[in-house]
């Protein structure tokens, strides 16, 4: 509700040293954006309270409104983030609905790496300054941007459970997930390709790491003499 409030600069900033002052353990948000109607000015204070809280965080959800349609802008917002959070005691990290860089999101789960354990992450846009006009060409920079994320994450993080689901490329067009080890999410071998990729510790007979190397991104698309109607070509890496 602090966003639909008409604040002063100073007022604001009351709350935010108030907030800061509590050491707040959890903070659950639901962003909400009425069709765009939303000002810079209300996703920066947001942004703020999620910047001074953050140190002494250890559970951080922001799930997007079903009203919420501000991609491009969510982009704007993650960079933001990514350059003034540090989340050094995190441990559980729910996001959902956001456009971003890879650059930008390595930067905003750098800080996480070394206390991050759980995470869930739904609906994320990778993307690029300037995206390629063709779909194949669009596609093909997905799959090669999730691969370098999630090779990084491999790298970075020792999660218990982690899970990322509607993953997309510059051109919003959605990746499948092949899992060979674990299948659709992580409970069949035999049924193996899904928009969910699923890793638990507990379940798990190889390590986080390992599991990233054999994951496969793909592409489901029509191919450029098919009709609408026609079966769509899968797309690999």
């Amino acid at each position: 509700m602090l966003g639909e409030l008409d604040l002063s600069s100073d007022e604001q900033e009351l709350i935010l040293a108030r907030l800061e002052s509590m050491k707040l353990e959890k903070l659950h948000m639901c962003i909400q954006d009425f069709h765009g109607q939303k000002h810079p000015e209300y996703y920066l204070f947001m942004n703020k309270i999620v910047a001074r809280v953050s140190p002494t965080l250890s559970d951080f959800r922001s799930i997007r409104s079903p009203t919420h349609e501000g991609y491009e802008y969510a982009k704007q917002q993650i960079s933001w983030l990514a350059h003034n959070t540090s989340f050094s005691s995190l441990y559980r990290l729910e996001l959902d609905g956001i456009s971003t860089t890879v650059g930008d999101f390595k930067r905003l789960l750098a800080t996480a790496a070394s206390t991050l354990r759980v995470a869930t992450l739904w609906d994320i846009y990778l993307t690029v300054d300037n995206p390629p006009a063709g779909s194949e060409e669009c596609a093909r920079l997905g799959r090669q941007l999730w691969r370098e994320m999630w090779t990084w994450l491999g790298e970075k993080l020792d999660p218990l459970e982690i899970i990322m689901s509607s993953l997309h490329d510059p051109g919003h067009r959605g990746l499948h997930i092949r899992d060979r080890l674990h299948g659709f999410r992580g409970t069949h071998p035999t049924i193996n390709l899904s928009n969910v990729g699923q890793y638990c510790k507990t379940k798990s007979h190889v390590s986080f790491k390992e599991w990233i190397s054999q994951l496969r991104f793909e592409t489901l698309m029509l191919s450029p003499e098919s009709s609408d109607d026609e079966e769509e070509e899968l797309y690999s890496e």
